[in-house]
């Protein structure tokens, strides 16, 4: 199987579906992931942004995005936390687990994301 990689030429449009809570670190992924596609010939305008409360709602935004026939490729970005109050193993494991559903049962856009936990101070 080979890497997945987008053709800058065309311009296919691309979705960044990001989650609103930390959203101020969120933000800083989104503003990488825009430096990077930038890298690869895409600008600003060739990417619609969707923002969703939490990392739970991005799977099924991912989906009706992909299933659109409109993108090429879908990225998810959430931060998941490790602050005591909920697992956050089984928060992160469950997105992940659920945007590889969207992925597998697309025939579409690539659908990509990541949710880890981490520990903040």
């Amino acid at each position: 199987m080979q890497p997945v990689s987008f053709d800058s030429k065309h311009h296919e449009r691309i979705a960044f579906v990001q989650a609103c809570w930390h959203k101020d670190i969120v933000d800083q992924a989104r503003l990488g992931f825009i430096a990077e596609m930038a890298q690869l010939g895409y600008q600003e305008q060739d990417i619609d942004f969707f923002e969703v409360g939490g990392a739970y709602e991005i799977p099924l935004h991912a989906k009706l995005l992909a299933k659109s026939g409109r993108y090429a490729g879908v990225i998810g970005a959430a931060l998941v936390v490790d602050g005591g109050i909920y697992r956050h193993d089984f928060v992160a494991q469950t997105v992940v687990g659920a945007l590889m559903q969207v992925q597998i049962g697309n025939r579409g856009a690539d659908v990509f994301g990541s949710a880890h936990p981490a520990s903040l101070p």
